[in-house]
């Protein structure tokens, strides 16, 4: 497994208390393999910035341009943003 990826489901099972194995495929919520494309992308080109986010496992999961992950419990209820 990527990194990027092992670090998504590690991230999820240590806020989870649980085994990354308990967790269910992240295959099934995301391409995992496009996440790595857009990252390996980006990661390459230091004057753009990405952001991916997406819910997995009732928390709302962010991957940036470093490859950071960082996520929020419940699906990422938040208040909205408005203009």
């Amino acid at each position: 497994m990527n990194h990027i990826l092992e670090r998504i489901v590690n991230t999820v099972a240590e806020a989870e208390g649980t085994d990354p194995t308990a967790l269910p495929p992240l295959y099934e919520t995301i391409d995992p393999d496009a996440i790595n494309r857009l990252i390996e992308s980006q990661s390459a080109d230091s004057e753009m910035t990405c952001v991916v986010r997406f819910e997995y496992s009732d928390h709302e999961i962010t991957v940036d341009e470093t490859g950071a992950v960082t996520l929020t419990p419940d699906g990422g209820t938040r208040p909205e943003l408005r203009d």
